[in-house]
């Protein structure tokens, strides 16, 4: 996408002049462009989002941001261009247009940082989805893992297959026991890692990038946050920040008793998601992919515990 696309693009929406135009860093599955403009009336900044990857909750994407929007979490939801159209074409690709949420992204998150991203995040669970319709279940399933296994079979060595196979136990236990012990569902964002939330002043100003979201665990968008938010230099997480984490989650939405003793096996079922599927990114030579080395040693440790 060059310039004059990225004008003609942003001209359908009322947004006033553009004075400049630069690609986000960053972004793994969808490309991003910082807009600015001269108009005083609306907010002076947005993001371009060309959507490579396709969102989870396919159309539902839209009603679904307008609706955590109005419950008062600080979320990018798309603008409507001046004919009412929540996205526009750019070839076979949606070009989606949102406000620039203030803020910066943490390198090194405190206690107090994952505790407050947790209680946001409970927010989110209780937020009544069916009312928009039937969003999906979360895909990253025991079908999703063994097909991505099977991409992968023939680069990984016999250590990666040992781990594999006694991650994949754990997991299958965890999914097995869903209707057993009433594991709690929610709309989840399923991608929250640190590049995917903005603090201003130590405060959450913006949670980024739902195009993950879909009906999934509870528990697994707290998994997410602790692989990453709690990880430390050895790849191992921090206990303390964990237990911070979920009692401040709990204070708002209350995790069963099934949920805590699971909670390990979620870990464990986050952290193989994402090895693969970094993998899968190196793999296919993607230009932008997340070190795939940094999961796997978070799922070694999670696995020796």
């Amino acid at each position: 996408m060059n310039q004059d696309d990225i004008l003609r693009l942003c001209s359908e929406y009322p947004i006033g002049s553009i004075i400049d135009i630069e690609l986000a860093p960053g972004g793994i599955e969808n490309l991003n462009y910082f807009i600015k403009t001269n108009d005083a009336q609306t907010s002076p900044s947005y993001v371009l989002t060309l959507i490579q990857t396709p969102s989870h909750s396919g159309d539902l994407y839209f009603p679904m941001m307008n609706l955590i929007q109005k419950t008062g979490l600080p979320v990018p939801a798309p603008i409507a261009d001046k004919k009412g159209n929540f996205f526009n074409w750019f070839g076979n690709q949606k070009a989606v247009l949102q406000p620039c949420l203030p803020g910066a992204h943490l390198l090194a998150p405190n206690g107090h940082n994952i505790n407050e991203l947790a209680a946001v995040i409970a927010q989110l669970h209780k937020i009544p989805y069916q009312s928009i319709g039937s969003l999906s279940r979360h895909p990253r399933d025991i079908e999703w893992i063994n097909q991505q296994y099977e991409k992968l079979n023939r680069v990984l060595n016999q250590q990666h297959k040992s781990m594999f196979e006694l991650a994949l136990v754990k997991v299958k236990n965890l999914i097995a026991s869903e209707n057993e012990f009433n594991l709690n569902v929610a709309l989840i964002h399923g991608d929250l890692f640190k590049d995917n939330v903005l603090f201003d002043d130590q405060k959450i100003t913006g949670i980024l990038d739902f195009h993950h979201a879909s009906v999934g665990y509870c528990m697994y968008d707290l998994a997410v946050i602790a692989i990453d938010w709690s990880q430390e230099k050895s790849g191992k997480l921090s206990t303390e920040m964990v237990q911070g984490m979920l009692k401040a989650y709990n204070a708002i939405k209350p995790i069963s008793q099934a949920e805590l003793e699971f909670f390990d096996s979620f870990l464990i079922f986050a952290s193989l998601n994402f090895w693969l599927s970094r993998l899968i990114g190196q793999k296919e030579n993607r230009a932008r992919v997340k070190d795939p080395d940094e999961m796997e040693q978070v799922l070694k440790n999670l696995i020796e515990h």
